[in-house]
């Protein structure tokens, strides 16, 4: 492979590299698509940062697993991912307590310095630093994640608040990107930069710009921030020090980013001391933050820092022009070319240059031994592609997505896709296996859903059609029969087969056309019998590739004198044989023959005297002995993938009328789906089934003996969102409720594909919190971080503002299973330590998930908001909010609702007290930063039965409530009822998640229990039903009792646990 190996004393060279093996089971193989070049790289070619003379440079990187040891478990091949270049052992003092970034152990592990990096077709790196991508996440954006996760670390640990007035000193990248993380916490941010160009950059996307060139900025710069001095400083040039200490408030915190090592200056650490000065220095990202970077990429525009992109080949001009000021470079083949960019600070650039083309589309010819695969909108006009040999049905298809999602970032999505594919197919539409390979002799092959795995993963319409069909339809749009509505098109290859095009479309009825089979009468002298396996002498059976190698024991290809003239004159005869049936029951205007077989020398005048012979002058029409009646086929091996254009872009169409058959291109047809569509829209049409008996426990839920059965009428704004954003390609046929939830509603739906989604529909709340939150954005993004790591349902689409749907919603896939309070009531002690212990597994690996600090989420970054206030003043001044909330008007506790009744006098005393006495151990705990599932219950965790019939968790579902803070939240959240199960339960679940590595202290049980009095107070002044008060009230008495235990016990000691 190509590699840009460094050589010292400021010498680079693109050599070739030994292909780089997995070499441990968590290894994981990675194609690399694109890197950034970084300041970094330069100062090692300018002998100013020492790297290994024989290295591949590099870090920056994006690209797509190829291949994983089989110890990994996080990424699989096709997965597009971010490399986090930062290496740590994991087993150091700074790695134990979270600090990765102080590694005692880097040398020698640096990826792109002293261990060969991404300026490469490949790199080879341990699963826990590749970071999967976020669906929809452009490359262009991905490659700036690993610069923004070292500002994110800058910016985490200067704690900048709501208050602050923050200043930037510089406009780089990186101080663009410091002033943009900034800006979702700060009260303002003032960027300083004296470069004119960087200048114009920064103002472009700052309303607080000040120009730091001349005299002494600072009186500037407090007039940006409304009088006040900032509060932080930022010096991200790494030579400017010595300004941001004379910048700063009293009592602030300047943070050094940058890196020089030539920079020096003077500092009196009695002004440090008099003016309560912080000079922070943080470092490189922990490795805890490169995951939440990921997810704040999506959030900002990052691509405005792109200013340029060179294949590898174009290093040096790469590094000149980032000794201007900044650029890109990507590994990319050369298919795209340089955008021209004035100086200022950039990064890797994947733009295509502005274009008045249309739509582009996306077209997949599935063959039996290779895929092709492109994006553009017809064979001159191709923006991206590859071809790849046909393996096994999972990883293929894979491939087939990550090159879309590949080339999306480059070029934008596909309009639609069409796929041509070997078969035999199922293509009727209204057929549930639509789409589906059927019976074929391919190994592996048989019953696979091509079209709908497309469809589900691309999220854009996909049709599918035969090789041959599509090949037809290339032929038809832009080559051997264009501008013709009826014709023949014939592949004579290693098989034979043929597809007739009537009015433009190709004909099929129950399956496709198979003129490969049709009789042939045997040529006189011809001994041969024929090798097709279904009907011996057919036309393939006679005339194919194989057919040839069989009967002259070699290839055509490399048959010669005689045997190849006598070869010639068979496969002209046994065509012709075969074309006098097209012609009869076709009536083509033209005949089309491509393939293999077709360049044999000589055949086509051989073919047309042949096919006019057994014409014998009927019907006599002058067209047919034309010599362009029978013509070779003009697109060549582009015939098939041109096809795969024309399919897409007739789906496209057919999805703008509002979801017509793609195989149904007839206007009175199209206008008469999409007319009924609308109206089934316009009325909220939902067609709703009497549900089965065995649906009772559908998701899980336990309904009770009867079916829930009652339709849901979905909103019209709804249903057009399913429609065309969420399951595009695909309807509505039933819809109804599913039982559980206080706030939000969930509802099954059944596509008429007979796919099965939920539907999560979002109120009004915040999850019980003061904080500002989106439980709709934050479910969706916890899903899409979580997935193929916790077991969770997969994310199909989510409307998080409501624009679309008039609330909050989201789609994500049905998961079959039992909520896991059914199998425990009636477990044996062997059957609830298993479910113990697989509910423990998955608590340790939700706990895994370590977080910038302690906080609720708010939106899609997953940044946890700090929280101010002390969880030791905390809890009881909750427990008085719920209670205030639920008085009566005269006074008396209770409230108006049917909390009412329920809490005594007495009652509320307990709370209180319990509240009091449990702020101790809550404080034993603050500070924790793990992911925290928050309504972790039997009610919200489903399990299934395994082949082996022991238990297994499925899917951990509603996250809405998630924060960061301590596991132990989620076991008391699970045991508050834990007098309800077998002891085995709990015993299990411990022991699993102290194996996963959850951490627990001694005292854990009065811990948790501390910390579910959150949620039970909740659920004692809001009950939502009589019985769940009723057990919240007898755990809450079982509390007190155990406190007021511990009050008589000598030994009354919390362990820190932090």
């Amino acid at each position: 492979m190509k590699a840009l190996v460094y050589l010292g004393s400021g010498s680079v060279e693109i050599r070739e590299r030994q292909f780089p093996d997995i070499a441990r089971r968590d290894d994981v193989l990675v194609r690399v698509t694109g890197t950034g070049v970084c300041g970094t790289d330069r100062k090692i070619l300018l002998g100013r940062f020492p790297a290994r003379p024989g290295v591949v440079l590099g870090h920056e990187a994006v690209g797509v697993v190829e291949a994983t040891g089989p110890d990994v478990t996080t990424v699989r091949p096709a997965d597009r991912v971010v490399v986090n270049p930062t290496l740590f052992c994991g087993g150091c003092p700074p790695c134990r307590r979270g600090a990765t970034n102080f590694c005692q152990h880097k040398r020698g592990t640096e990826v792109g310095v002293d261990r060969d990096g991404t300026y490469a077709d490949y790199v080879v790196l341990p699963e826990r630093f590749t970071e999967r991508l976020p669906e929809g996440m452009r490359f262009r954006q991905a490659v700036l994640v690993e610069p923004l996760a070292c500002v994110l670390n800058n910016v985490l640990a200067a704690d900048v608040s709501f208050g602050d007035t923050v200043a930037v000193l510089g406009a780089g990248p990186i101080g663009v990107l410091t002033g943009l993380v900034a800006a979702r916490r700060a009260r303002r941010v003032v960027v300083v930069e004296s470069d004119p160009y960087r200048l114009a950059t920064a103002k472009a996307a700052f309303t607080h710009v000040v120009d730091g060139g001349g005299a002494d900025p600072t009186d500037t710069v407090v007039a940006a921030g409304d009088g006040r001095r900032p509060e932080v400083v930022f010096d991200t040039t790494g030579t400017a020090v010595e300004r941001a200490l004379r910048l700063v408030a009293d009592g602030g915190r300047v943070v050094g980013m940058g890196f020089d090592a030539t920079y020096s200056t003077l500092m009196t650490p009695m002004y440090l001391t008099s003016h309560g000065i912080s000079l922070i220095g943080a470092g490189d990202y922990r490795a805890d933050v490169f995951p939440v970077a990921v997810d704040l990429a999506r959030e900002l525009p990052l691509e405005s820092l792109v200013t340029h992109e060179f294949p590898l080949e174009r290093h040096q001009d790469a590094f000149g022009l980032l000794a201007l000021g900044g650029c890109g470079i990507r590994r990319d083949e050369g298919r795209h070319p340089v955008r021209s960019g004035a100086r200022g600070g950039g990064r890797l650039a994947c733009e295509r240059p502005m274009s008045t083309r249309g739509p582009l589309y996306g077209s997949v010819e599935s063959g039996g031994t290779k895929m092709v695969c492109l994006l553009g909108t017809g064979p001159d006009d191709v923006a991206a592609h590859i071809r790849f040999p046909t393996g096994e049905p999972g990883p293929t298809l894979a491939r087939v997505v990550a090159f879309f999602r590949e080339a999306a970032a480059d070029h934008g999505p596909p309009a639609a896709v069409g796929v041509a594919s070997f078969g035999p197919l199922e293509l009727r539409r209204s057929h549930p296996r639509y789409g589906f390979v059927t019976n074929t002799p391919k190994p592996g092959w048989s019953n696979v859903d091509v079209q709908g795995r497309l469809a589900r993963e691309l999220g854009v319409p996909v049709t599918i059609d035969t090789d041959v069909n599509g090949a037809a339809l290339g032929e038809g749009r832009w080559g051997a029969a264009r501008g013709l509505e009826t014709f023949v098109y014939i592949t004579v290859g290693t098989g034979v087969g043929g597809a007739a095009v009537v009015g433009g479309r190709p004909v099929r009825g129950l399956v496709h056309t198979e003129i490969g089979h049709v009789a042939v009468a045997r040529q006189p002298g011809d001994g041969f019998a024929g090798n097709c396996p279904f009907h011996g002498d057919c036309l393939e059976g006679m005339a194919s590739g194989r057919a040839a190698a069989a009967r002259w024991g070699r290839p055509a290809e490399e048959l010669a004198g005689q045997e190849l003239r006598r070869a010639v004159e068979l496969e002209a005869a046994y065509l012709a044989e075969g074309l006098r049936n097209v012609v009869y029951c076709t009536a083509p205007e033209r005949i089309v023959i491509g393939g293999g077989m077709s360049v044999l020398p000589g055949l086509f005048p051989l073919v047309r005297a042949e096919l006019a012979k057994r014409l014998a002058g009927y019907p006599g029409l002058p067209e047919q002995a034309a010599d362009d009646f029978v013509v070779s086929a003009a697109l060549g091996s582009m015939a098939g993938p041109a096809g795969g254009l024309v399919l897409a872009a007739r789906a496209a169409t057919i999805a703008r009328q509002d979801g017509a058959s793609p195989d149904d291109t007839s206007p009175n047809a199209a206008a008469a789906d999409a007319a009924q569509n609308r109206a089934n829209v316009a009325q909220n049409r939902v067609y709703v089934d009497r549900p089965r008996h065995e649906e009772n426990r559908t998701h899980g839920r336990r309904t009770g003996e009867t079916a829930i059965s009652d339709s849901v009428r979905l909103e019209t704004d709804v249903r057009a969102w399913l429609l065309h954003d969420a399951l595009p390609g695909d309807s509505v046929r039933h819809a109804r409720p599913l039982p559980g939830g206080y706030t939000n509603e969930s509802i099954l739906l059944t596509t008429r594909r007979n796919e099965r989604y939920v539907l999560r529909r979002y109120g009004s709340g915040g999850g019980g919190t003061a904080v500002r939150r989106n439980p709709c954005e934050v479910e969706a993004a916890l899903l899409t971080r979580l997935h193929g790591r916790v077991p969770v349902p997969e994310l199909v689409a989510a409307d998080s503002d409501g624009r679309a749907t008039g609330r909050p919603a989201l789609v994500y896939r049905f998961v079959q299973g039992v909520t896991l309070s059914g199998p425990l009531a009636d477990a044996s002690a062997e059957g609830a330590d298993s479910l113990g212990r697989e509910v423990g597994a998955a608590l340790a690996r939700i706990g895994m998930f370590a977080l910038p600090g302690p906080g609720y989420f708010e939106e899609a970054s997953l940044v946890p908001r700090p929280v101010r206030r002390d969880v030791t003043s905390d809890l009881p001044e909750f427990v008085e909010r719920l209670l205030s909330a639920a008085r009566h008007p005269d006074g008396r506790p209770g409230g108006t609702g049917r909390a009412a009744q329920r809490l005594s006098s007495s009652d509320v005393a307990t709370l209180r007290w319990l509240a009091e006495r449990s702020a101790r151990p809550c404080a034993a705990v603050c500070g924790q930063r793990s992911l925290v599932h928050n309504d972790f219950n039997p009610k919200n965790v489903l399990v299934e039965r395994r082949s082996d019939d022991r238990w297994q968790v499925a899917a951990v579902l509603d996250w809405e409530l998630a924060f960061s803070g301590s596991p132990l939240v989620d076991i008391g959240n699970m045991l508050r009822f834990a007098d309800d199960y077998p002891t085995a339960f709990s015993r299990g679940l411990t022991d699993a998640f102290q194996a996963g590595g959850g951490l627990l202290p001694p005292d854990w049980p009065r811990i948790s229990r501390a910390l579910d009095l959150f949620a039970l107070t909740d659920i004692l002044t809001r009950p939502p039903d009589d019985d769940l008060f009723a057990r919240a009230r007898a755990v809450m008495l079982r509390h007190a009792a155990h406190e007021r235990e511990l009050r008589r016990s000598p030994s009354n000691q919390i362990s820190p646990f932090i």
